[in-house]
């Protein structure tokens, strides 16, 4: 069986649906014999029924796959930051060491009597 996603899925959510974290969802769901996989645009579902799906498992995965979505979402929106500030601080850094430079003058000491 397969449905299409509205979207192309990211590589990082494509990871998360194929992880061992999706398996066990599905397990403690009542689901331990689907499997899920993504092929371009289509989520591939896999030992499953019409019944199946109309029984909850339809809503089990778009809870899932709303999940994944958030938590892929917020772990880039947390390594975005993390450059972001890394950023700012190498720039404070640089503009710190440009100020000492820019104090430093190259004379000969009998300029400096």
């Amino acid at each position: 069986m397969d449905a299409v996603f509205s979207r192309r899925p990211s590589p990082d959510e494509v990871l998360a649906i194929h992880s061992a974290q999706t398996q066990e969802a599905l397990v403690a769901a009542g689901f331990p014999s689907v499997t899920l996989r993504v092929s371009d645009r289509r989520l591939e579902i896999r030992n499953t029924t019409l019944d199946e799906l109309e029984q909850g498992l339809s809503t089990v995965l778009a809870d899932h796959l709303a999940y994944l979505t958030t938590q892929v979402r917020e772990s880039q929106e947390a390594a975005r930051k993390l450059i972001q500030d890394a950023a700012a601080a190498e720039g404070t850094r640089t503009d710190a060491l440009a100020a000492r430079a820019s104090l430093i003058m190259f004379r000969p000491s009998s300029e400096t009597t």
